[in-house]
């Protein structure tokens, strides 16, 4: 067998073929989308798994966030270890002097804010009114 062969079977091995049967409607579809964006097929296929991948990112950094916010919101050490190393901090319930949930300032201004949080009274559900 001469090497041009052998290459060819070489890249046919590492080229998984793709067999996608459909009917005429989603043909001609895929169809007018290759020409009206003078894409191939594969070039297609790759754009939707391109897609695919952001949603799941997307998902992957949103309940990232969302459980951020929870440790952030509960006083978690490690929530409050991060904020410090960006200059927030906490703000501290006026009764029992643990976080209020989700209520961060910068450490520059947290002074008016504790002020504004005495002011009102500001504290946890649970903690007595005095």
């Amino acid at each position: 067998m001469n090497r041009k062969a052998e290459y060819i079977k070489q890249w046919i091995r590492s080229h998984p073929q793709i067999r996608v049967y459909l009917n005429k409607e989603e043909y001609e579809t895929i169809k007018q989308i290759a020409e009206k964006k003078k894409l191939s097929f594969k070039q297609i296929l790759l754009k939707g798994i391109e897609y695919l991948k952001g949603e799941e990112y997307k998902k992957g950094y949103n309940l990232g966030y969302a459980a951020a916010i929870a440790d952030i919101a509960f006083g978690n050490k490690d929530a409050e270890e991060h904020l410090n190393k960006w200059g927030l901090e906490f703000i501290p319930c006026i009764v029992c002097g643990k976080p209020l949930p989700g209520l961060v300032a910068m450490k520059k201004i947290n002074y008016e804010i504790k002020e504004l949080v005495y002011k009102n009274g500001w504290r946890h559900a649970k903690c007595p009114i005095f």
